[in-house]
């Protein structure tokens, strides 16, 4: 097993247990391979015989454009936001798997809290905050030392 797919398991034995992640992973498996299959039977139907967890996109036919329409049918699906620059990184149906297990569980480990009623915040909106949050944190503590330093 790879490390993303070990940090996907660490995280997600946190999260759930082991049975409800199987029946988590098999359920993302199918939703992906149906949404991929059906691009495929689009673009190049005889192709579709080739289609697998492991088979590399290029084998079948999917260029870029192709997988970013995917990935935003999976971003609808799932309720997440996948960057552009994730997307052109996978190469076979078992990468987005993957990618999506860490996902919903990261997003299950910090749900999404609202700005105003009705309102969510976006995956990057909150991991933004815990950046602001951090850098504020920082500059608090530099001011505090910095202050402590001329009362001297």
């Amino acid at each position: 097993m790879n490390g993303a797919s070990e940090r996907v398991y660490d995280i997600a034995d946190e999260v759930m247990p082991h049975e409800a992640e199987v029946a988590m992973g098999n359920t993302i498996y199918e939703t992906v391979y149906e949404l991929f299959k059906k691009q495929v039977a689009e673009q190049a139907p005889k192709k579709i015989s080739l289609l697998n967890a492991e088979t590399p996109f290029d084998d079948v036919g999917m260029d870029s454009l192709e997988k970013l329409s995917v990935a935003m049918d999976l971003e609808d699906h799932f309720d997440l936001f996948i960057p552009d620059e994730d997307v052109a990184i996978f190469t076979n149906i078992q990468d987005v798997v993957n990618y999506l297990e860490l996902a919903i569980a990261k997003k299950a480990m910090h749900p999404v809290v609202g700005n105003l009623p009705g309102e969510a915040q976006s995956d990057q909106d909150l991991s933004d905050n815990v950046l602001s949050d951090e850098v504020l944190s920082d500059k608090s503590q530099a001011d505090r030392i910095g202050s402590a330093d001329s009362e001297k």
